[in-house]
């Protein structure tokens, strides 16, 4: 397994941009959950199912935050790396990050240069993909069409 490419959860309220960090992750495995509840009930679901690295958004309502997530996977999964992203809460995240002990932070809008630089940063050489392919922008929110 050590030769696998590495599995990353990513967590946010908003399906459009589960589907474009999934799709911007193709390289990796990637389990993308919508809500801070359906992460929560997947790692009591699946208590021996190993993840590298959890990126969650900060405000996802009507759940409880990305922080209670990644403070819950600290407790248990302490191996694993996690990530904090926002675009509402920008100019505190940086600190945010700092003070919840988390191993890194995504500020909305963010390239796939910037997001590829954190991941692979938290990852062993191993279990990384080469790199980026193109640049593509998160935007600070995608709504649906026609909304």
């Amino acid at each position: 397994m050590e030769n696998l490419p590495a599995a990353i959860m990513v967590v946010d309220d908003i399906p459009s941009v589960c589907e474009l960090m999934t799709e911007l992750l193709q390289d990796y495995r990637v389990l993308s959950l919508e809500g801070t509840n359906a992460a929560l009930e997947w790692f009591q679901q699946n208590p021996d199912t190993p993840i590298d690295l959890v990126i969650s958004d900060f405000d996802m309502p009507p759940g409880p935050n990305g922080l209670t997530l990644l403070s819950f996977v600290q407790s248990v999964c302490p191996s694993t790396k996690r990530v904090i992203m926002s675009g509402t809460v920008a100019d505190d995240l940086e600190q945010m990050a700092i003070d919840n002990q988390l191993d890194g932070f995504l500020l909305k809008p963010f390239t796939i240069t910037q997001l590829h630089s954190v991941v692979s940063g938290l990852l062993p050489p191993n279990r990384r993909p080469k790199g980026p392919k193109e640049t593509t922008f998160i935007p600070r929110c995608q709504l649906p069409s026609g909304e």
